[in-house]
Order: structure tokens, then sequence, then C-alpha cells
């Protein structure tokens, strides 16, 4: 949709003043790709669990469990900056 907005305000020669709604957007789709991407490694390694013999099951847990934290730490480094959503939206088109 906002894609459409961008290229009528272009074909219009008008001004667009929808790039704050545009970052917005393409953030939270990163933050869905990031975590779905995660979801499918998980399930990955959840059937290689299954598959692995019990003694080397404690130290699979272990490294599951190191890359968890770093990827959690990725994440909230990647993701940290903060937008504010209360500030007053200009009109999408002039």
């Amino acid at each position: 949709m906002l894609s459409t907005q961008q290229a009528e305000a272009k074909r219009m020669g008008q001004r667009w003043f929808g790039m704050p709604r545009l970052q917005k957007c393409r953030l939270s789709m990163a933050r869905l790709k990031t975590i779905l991407t995660e979801r499918v490694s998980l399930h990955q390694k959840a059937t290689e669990l299954v598959k692995a013999k019990p003694v080397e099951e404690g130290q699979f847990i272990l490294q599951m469990q190191k890359e968890d934290k770093l990827k959690q730490l990725w994440r909230k480094r990647t993701f940290r900056r903060r937008l504010n959503y209360r500030t007053r939206r200009p009109a999408l088109f002039t």
C-alpha cells in the first residue's frame, strides 16, 4: 500500500510524506523475518536433537543455549532503536 502511494505521488509529480510510515513498516517486517528465521532454525535443531545419541544430547543442549544467548544479544543490538510513534503525522500528499 505504501509503495503504491509513493508511486502514485511520483507519477503525479507531488511530494510524498509517508517515509516515516515506510521505515516503520520495513523495521517491523525485518523483526518478523528475524523471528521466523529463528523458528525455522530451532525446528531444525529440534529434529537434530531427536536424532542425536543420548551422550551427545547434553553437549548439544548446552551449545543451543549458548547460541540462543548470542541471538538474543544480537536482536537487542539490532532492534534497539526506538521510534517515536506519537509525533504528528504529516499529510501523505501536498
